[in-house]
């Protein structure tokens, strides 16, 4: 049978094992609670698409606003601008391709050169 003292130190044995659970639920129940107050629901997510869905629709009202309004002459302008641009890679692309082509003359006259030096024949291209 156990007498009072080894019942006293089973109790403060208990007692602390106790308070080292309670102190972890209290944490876990903090934890829970951040949780929880962070968390999203289905009808936050479901209001969220409702929202999206109705920018979405006023962004192509607006557009298509935008297009009615567009006058003429802000049409043609744009084209003017587009051909501009056009016409200015057009004359930067010959640039680069005259570049090119004569860094390519400048090369194979200086292979031919260096064939000749070396009294190699030409290498045939087709």
């Amino acid at each position: 049978m156990l007498t009072k003292t080894d019942l006293q130190a089973i109790g403060k044995v208990v007692d602390s094992k106790l308070k080292n659970i309670a102190t972890d639920i209290s944490a876990i129940q903090v934890r829970v609670a951040e949780i929880e107050e962070f968390q999203i629901s289905k009808l936050d997510i479901f209001e969220i698409r409702n929202l999206l869905r109705t920018v979405e629709k006023r962004i192509t009202a607006v557009e298509g606003k935008l297009l009615k309004t567009a006058s003429k002459e802000d049409i043609k302008n744009f084209e003017l601008k587009v051909d501009s641009h056009s016409r200015k890679l057009q004359k930067e692309m010959k640039a680069i391709t005259n570049f090119f082509d004569s860094e390519h003359l400048k090369l194979e006259k200086r292979v031919d050169m260096l064939d000749q030096h070396i009294d190699h024949p030409p290498i045939a291209t087709a």
